[in-house]
């Protein structure tokens, strides 16, 4: 028998097909009530559609035709209900994937129960006659598992429709607990339909860029909606499992796993991670913590009501019939002031006081320990390893802030920070060292913490602190001149400046700066060109000014002025040169040439000329007429560009290929887009006085392209559902 993962699988069972089925129904009829009949059979008909697919293939046509007949503002509600749909059979097959664990899990007869995860590793470990119990519990006990929270996240959905869905999830699972009883049943039914039109009212994405902070609030949500339950119940499982094979369970201070965040501390090229969102997040975490610490605690509290306790929290408390109650209610009001507290210093700008706040996880380990303690002397030993030891791991785990903050800073920052130490140390200038000489540096002195024992103050001009970080970022010289005088080009900021973030920063378009996500094509011209280092490039892509921290002899490059920048390695001199020749953002060429495997050779080549020549992926050599540019209106997802040509032409635009999501239109009729010079856009123009549209597909085009994906994706469910049965029945 092969064995399958229970996990991964989803079966598609009778319990499965039933929850589908109510759900289906369910959304159904919300969308019968908010949009009416007419709307809801469309939905039906584009369904059984998807459905007869699987037996007569015709039927993918009459699909597509029926879709392209839909007008724009039907095409997306019915978008909408495919998409919901989806994330509700998601749900469904979740909570039978759990379903099917419970069973897997916990047979009813008791008979061939199994272990799976955590208990089938640690068991197969312990049948090895090969290593010894006593080397697994020391290495159980010495387990350090550190996990990361990146600030990279990739979730869409809004926070509210997760937390319906988990509302709905609980509901479902209710649902089945009480199949058998018809008013509950009925009354579930009725909180299914509640949610389901509350949600089909609610917008679905998320209309602004999510912020640091925001990052930080998502990442806090993982913790407080999963990870804090989960961190005791491991811990429990794995003591559980030692007991068992070994007849004693782990340590009490058992607590390997920590977790660390990048959400608010990730400097390494976003300018938006300042000190002061650094400061708001730490916050935020702390706000959270004691939110969640206070929960906890309450529980305690209430459930705690016992006499008997140990001498030193009799001495504490005095004569009191609940000791643990008044022992344990200063930890849960300072919990409380320190959740308020924060609230109120985010939301009202009140004034902190930091003293009266939660300073340290030993503040919540202290008094839990003298709990412990006094349990135990109480032959209350089962309540000590209760609610009460959860709580300890938690606090041991977590902290103050659920997760450490990491500062993550470009590499540079931390070779000046180093330069200063060394600087105040031996007088000696690090930057000019060797790598070598770093190296030995590092691993001789750094290590020893030699450098580290400066025990006096360094003057605020020596490093940029976190709280004049900030400052960094400020107009200066260079700034208002690029500002007064770039217009609708870029620059090229060389050496050390080409990845510095100010200038992104003050909206200045740059052919350099950081992004972690490069197209692919974009980074190909970089490795290519010496990171852009030929004057054709620069002039195809709209470079204007070579700004550079040494001075340059080209024929090219013309000295425009001396000027000073505040870049993020400290204040500096540089070069602002005029690139002769440079292309504006649109123009006309004359001759194609079509691309081949010596595309990097012409574009480095000094004596191409790209004001007249193109290198096009899908045409080949020609000649074109030359038009003239009459106007050109930009903003961020759209590009109108007026021009005049007495036959056809070839436009070159100097923006990133990606036809994926920029379309282009000429008398509303769309055009193809051919890729130019390896990065640039390139459209085929008639004669003429007339408008070209570049406009970015976020709107109704990309909702048909949804709505085809999502179609695709309901058919492939029912074409799957009898191939996924017969191999099941294999396994058997």
């Amino acid at each position: 028998m092969i064995k399958r993962d229970l996990y991964y699988e989803r079966i598609p069972t009778k319990s499965l097909r039933e929850d589908v089925r109510f759900l289906g129904n369910s959304l159904g009829n919300v969308i019968k009530e908010q949009e009416g009949k007419s709307f809801y059979n469309l939905v039906e008909k584009i369904r059984k559609l998807s459905k007869a697919n699987k037996i007569q293939k015709k039927s993918y046509k009459k699909i597509s035709s029926e879709i392209k007949s839909i007008n724009p503002k039907n095409t997306y509600k019915l978008a909408r209900a495919f998409n919901h749909f989806m994330n509700f059979i998601n749900l469904a097959e979740s909570i039978d994937a759990s379903r099917q664990l419970n069973q897997y899990e916990n047979k009813r007869d008791g008979k061939n129960q199994k272990n799976i995860f955590i208990e089938e590793i640690f068991e197969k470990l312990f049948k090895n006659k090969k290593i010894n119990n006593n080397k697994i519990y020391s290495f159980a006990k010495n387990l350090n598992i550190g996990i990361v929270l990146t600030a990279h996240p990739t979730e869409v959905k809004r926070r509210t429709l997760i937390q319906k869905y988990h509302k709905i999830t609980e509901i479902l699972e209710e649902r089945e607990l009480f199949k058998d009883h018809a008013l509950k049943i009925k009354s579930l039914n009725k909180k299914i339909h509640d949610e389901f039109t509350i949600i089909w009212n609610t917008d679905d994405l998320k209309r602004s860029k999510p912020s640091p902070a925001d990052e930080a609030r998502w990442g806090l949500a993982i913790i407080e909606d999963s990870l804090w339950e989960t961190i005791p119940k491991v811990y429990r499982r794995l003591n559980d499992i030692f007991l068992k094979n070994m007849g004693k369970g782990l340590p009490k201070n058992f607590n390997p796993i920590e977790f660390g965040s990048w959400m608010g501390g990730d400097r390494d090229g976003n300018p938006n991670v300042t000190s002061k969102v650094t400061k708001e997040v730490l916050l935020l975490s702390r706000w959270e913590a004691a939110k969640l610490y206070e929960k906890e605690l309450t529980k305690l509290i209430r459930s705690y009501s016992m006499k008997k306790c140990s001498k030193k929290i009799q001495k504490l408390t005095g004569k009191s019939f609940e000791p643990y109650r008044v022992f344990l209610r200063p930890l849960r009001d300072k919990m409380r002031f320190t959740h308020r507290a924060i609230e109120q210093f985010i939301v009202n700008k009140k004034p902190l006081d930091y003293n009266n706040l939660l300073n340290s996880k030993e503040e919540i380990l202290k008094p839990l320990r003298i709990v412990r303690e006094s349990l135990e002397e109480n032959q209350s030993e089962n309540i000590a390893s209760g609610e009460l030891l959860d709580l300890m791991r938690r606090a041991k785990c977590f902290g103050i802030n659920l997760a450490k903050l990491d500062i993550r800073q470009e590499s540079s920052r931390h070779s000046q920070l180093i330069n200063e130490l060394v600087k105040k140390k031996d007088k000696l200038n690090y930057l000019k060292w060797s790598e070598k000489d770093k190296i030995k540096l590092t691993d001789n002195e750094l290590i020893e913490n030699k450098l580290l024992e400066i025990k006096e103050k360094f003057k605020s001009n020596q490093i940029t602190t976190i709280d004049n970080f900030e400052s960094v970022f400020n107009e200066d010289e260079t700034i208002i001149f690029l500002k007064e005088n770039l217009g609708l080009n870029r620059i090229y900021p060389a050496g050390s400046l080409f990845t510095d973030p100010k200038f992104k920063y003050h909206g200045i378009e740059s052919v350099g700066g950081y992004h972690p996500a490069k197209f692919g094509h974009y980074s190909e011209l970089l490795k290519n060109t010496n990171n852009l280092l030929s004057i054709p490039v620069l002039q195809f892509l709209n470079v204007k000014y070579f700004i550079s921290p040494v001075e340059i002899s080209h024929p090219k490059l013309i000295l425009e002025k001396e000027s000073v920048f505040q870049s993020v390695n400290g204040r500096k001199k540089v070069y602002i040169y005029n690139l002769d020749q440079s292309n504006p953002r649109a123009w006309f060429v004359k001759d194609v040439i079509k691309e081949d495997q010596n595309l990097y050779n012409y574009l480095n080549a000094s004596a191409f000329n790209p004001s007249k020549t193109a290198i096009v992926d899908k045409l080949d050599d020609s000649r074109y007429t030359i038009g003239k540019i009459l106007n050109i209106d930009w903003d961020v997802e759209t590009i109108i560009i007026d021009y005049e040509a007495n036959e056809k032409g070839l436009l070159v635009l100097s923006e990133i290929y990606y036809p994926a999501r920029w379309k282009a239109y000429i008398d509303d009729s769309e055009v193809e887009v051919f890729r130019a010079n390896s990065v640039l856009r390139a459209v085929e123009v008639k004669a003429g006085t007339n408008k070209i549209i570049f406009e970015y597909d976020n709107g109704l085009f990309n909702i048909l392209h949804t709505v085809s994906n999502l179609i695709v994706l309901f058919m492939c469910f029912y074409l799957l559902k009898p191939k996924v049965m017969v191999l099941l029945k294999n396994f058997r």
